[in-house]
């Protein structure tokens, strides 16, 4: 997970400065962790993290739903 956390930096380009990131942090109720509060680029890169993990498994039903809007972006982002 280091791996893809590391490499989501160069993904980001300004996403994590974005208003559509800004406001999908609004919207969620949960993070993936503690990590994501040291900055909005850290919590993307978390985000990224997630996201390929529940590659093949949707949003992972019930204990995904809280981060639904990041990870729908996340979604845009990501080649699939």
């Amino acid at each position: 997970m280091l791996f893809i956390h590391e490499s989501a930096h160069s993904l980001d380009r300004g996403k994590s400065a974005s208003r559509e990131w800004d406001d999908a942090v609004a919207l969620d109720t949960c993070v993936p962790d503690n990590y994501t509060g040291s900055s909005y680029a850290e919590y993307f890169a978390q985000v990224v993290a997630v996201s390929i993990y529940l590659v093949g498994k949707g949003f992972g039903g019930q204990e995904y739903g809280c981060m639904r809007n990041k990870l729908q972006l996340m979604s845009q982002y990501l080649p699939t």
